[in-house]
């Protein structure tokens, strides 16, 4: 199977009998990748709880830890 990113894209070189598979096939693929309530808390928890310990962490981890959890933040509110 294509790429479906491509088959969107090119949806003009597809017979529109053909039409509803590309269709059909982007929904299932975005179906897919959406994530549940359940995995953007775990996601969330991680962001919270990557500091934990944190006055013991070195001055370079700690800002590899704030960077990882405004990442984290990031991704949940892009994809909530």
């Amino acid at each position: 199977m294509s790429d479906i990113v491509e088959r969107l894209r090119n949806w003009r070189n597809v017979h529109l009998t053909q039409l509803r598979y590309v269709m059909e096939s982007a929904a299932d693929e975005i179906e897919r990748l959406r994530l549940t309530d359940a995995e953007l808390d775990a996601i969330r928890w991680a962001a919270d709880t990557l500091c934990v310990g944190w006055d013991d962490l070195k001055p370079d981890d700690k800002d590899r830890s704030r960077k990882a959890a405004d990442t984290l933040r990031w991704m949940v509110a892009r994809l909530s």
